[in-house]
């Protein structure tokens, strides 16, 4: 990517009280656009705006002949961030700036706006929906769901129905038409909120040109910032989290093709536990077998977060049950977890490597493992720990690469 220019920008309107709870003020803005109450766009303009943002889904009939003007707008509706309505369709805008999705958070969506009763029973069935949710799509309108998010995010699901939209994506599309009605009476307000837009669009272009300038976000109290450009923009709208899953998913990027050549099946997830993003890269083709409990089984992963590396199980819902885990059976399950990973020779040269040269201290750290972390069924054990932070290390993607190599040596020597 090129790089460029880039100055302080001022923190507007928008900015300001977006810092309190970003996402609902962009959605509110947003659904205010589109909405009847805007003398914005007229209402072939904004049907022509949403056809662009459905470009993808809309090629073929019937949609090709759809009017697009919405005749509704809703805003938090069954927590849904907007709501367009239109004659025959509707849009779930699913608004992410700086938060992730939550577990089955858009198969609910789906659920809720399932225009038929077989999609709408596959979809219960899979989520687990209870009866109290009450259906949106009444008049079975054909349902449309766009994923809007700062960094490119991607939906979980895996059936592709959700378009993904960044606001770089969406202030190109709203100044260009725009700039058709200069004179609307709302012109300043919308101005100024495209500019809000653009100053996020740059400082994660900013960013992303060169993290290593940005030690401030993934660091607290760190020293001679304050030149950085956007530092105080980024502070003041506590962007720090959602720069760093920004990384996290140009790092996945970065690594993709030594990972396809090298044929491994992975796949990742970037979330954030606490205020700092982490990825998750898990090993599909490898089972470890013999640790099972109930209905889930393992899976092994491979985190990344802070300057931390860990070996981790992933606990998976099998059966798909709201069953939850004995402590019991979580013990015994961290217990057989410890006793395989000593067992595993790559393992316990890392621990030797890495803490003491003596077998004696080794057994010592190996007894310290029987009582791993849990966080939402993720169990996890030290691999490595650096006294730097590796993202600022010069060819920090070996570092990742070699971490990669390492825990599928012991993940498969635990599966054998």
């Amino acid at each position: 990517m090129e790089k460029k220019d880039f100055t302080e920008p001022v923190i507007g309107f928008f900015e300001t009280i977006a810092a309190a709870d970003m996402e609902k003020i962009h959605s509110a803005i947003i659904g205010w656009i589109f909405s009847e109450n805007s003398e914005i766009f007229n209402s072939d303009d904004k049907a022509s705006i949403i056809k662009e943002l459905l470009v993808d889904k809309i090629k073929s009939e019937p949609y090709s002949s759809f009017n697009f003007n919405p005749l509704k707008v809703d805003v938090e509706k069954d927590n849904i961030d907007i709501l367009l309505t239109g004659d025959k369709w509707l849009i779930v805008i699913e608004n992410k700036v700086k938060s992730s999705q939550h577990s089955n958070q858009l198969l609910k969506y789906e659920y809720l706006t399932a225009k038929d009763d077989k999609t709408t029973n596959e979809l219960k069935e899979k989520g687990q929906f209870s009866d109290k949710l009450t259906r949106i799509n009444i008049d079975k309108k054909e349902p449309f769901y766009i994923l809007l998010s700062l960094i490119e995010e991607k939906s979980n699901d895996d059936n592709n129905k959700w378009i993904s939209l960044t606001y770089s994506k969406l202030h190109e599309i709203l100044e260009k038409r725009f700039n058709i009605h200069p004179t609307s009476e709302n012109k300043i307000i919308f101005n100024s909120y495209l500019n809000t837009i653009k100053n996020l669009s740059d400082v994660l272009t900013a960013f992303r040109n060169k993290h290593q300038d940005y030690k401030f976000v993934f660091i607290e109290n760190t020293t001679d910032s304050s030149d950085i450009p956007f530092y105080s923009y980024i502070k003041k709208l506590r962007l720090e989290t959602i720069l760093q899953k920004a990384f996290y998913l140009q790092l996945k990027t970065k690594i993709s093709d030594f990972l396809e050549l090298s044929g491994y099946n992975i796949s990742y997830n970037v979330s954030e536990t606490r205020g700092n993003a982490l990825i998750d890269i898990y090993f599909n083709e490898i089972n470890i077998k013999g640790i099972r409990i109930g209905g889930y089984k393992v899976k092994p992963i491979l985190q990344f977060q802070g300057k931390a590396v860990k070996l981790g199980l992933g606990l998976i819902n099998e059966e798909k049950t709201r069953t939850k885990i004995s402590i019991e059976d979580l013990k015994k399950l961290k217990q057989e977890y410890a006793q395989l990973l000593l067992n595993s020779n790559k393992f316990s040269s890392i621990l030797k490597s890495n803490k003491q040269t003596s077998t004696e201290k080794v057994e010592e750290i190996g007894k310290k493992l029987s009582n791993p972390k849990l966080y939402n069924g993720f169990i996890s054990y030290p691999l490595n720990e650096t006294n730097d932070y590796w993202q600022f290390k010069p060819g920090y993607e070996e570092f990742v690469k070699e971490k990669i190599e390492e825990a599928r040596i012991i993940f498969q020597e635990l599966a054998s």
